[in-house]
């Protein structure tokens, strides 16, 4: 498989793309609740393929109403915890909801300090392959949204 082969990164869109560019990605701060810069702009990926397929299928243009999704990443006894969550009406709406992980060279990124499982490019990268997704291919359960 992919992941097991340490070769590959995997980044979530609701776009195929034939060449992925950096863009400036944003967190929402937890205590003023306004979205702020995160980081220099950049290719974002992950080595865990359920954050890029959740990624891919969270399309906020194809969900009526509050529209609130997160992921966080742990260590825990040498693995990758993984939790994944969004809002109701989100999770009602599954079904409905596609999207494409990009496939990439794992030697064109660098770990993003502090992170578990983020990687990041400063420069333009083309996939080796894009699958197409839906919720159904998720290994986890995505849990309904809960702020902090």
């Amino acid at each position: 498989m992919l992941a097991e082969s340490g070769r590959y990164l995997f980044h979530g869109s609701s776009l195929k793309l034939k060449e992925l560019e950096p863009r400036q990605a944003y967190t929402r701060n937890h205590q003023t609740g306004l979205m702020e810069k995160d980081g220099t702009p950049a290719v974002f990926a992950t080595n865990v393929p359920d954050i890029a397929i959740f990624m891919a299928i969270m399309d906020k243009s194809r969900i009526r109403g509050e529209f609130r999704t997160s992921f966080d990443c742990t260590n825990g006894n040498g693995r990758i915890n993984v939790r994944l969550s969004a809002t109701s009406n989100v999770l009602s709406s599954l079904d409905e909801l596609s999207g494409f992980v990009h496939v990439l060279e794992f030697s064109d990124f660098n770990k993003r300090e502090g992170k578990v499982a983020e990687y990041i490019s400063l420069v333009s990268v083309f996939p080796v392959a894009v699958v197409s997704v839906t919720s159904a291919d998720l290994v986890r359960k995505i849990e309904e949204y809960n702020p902090r």
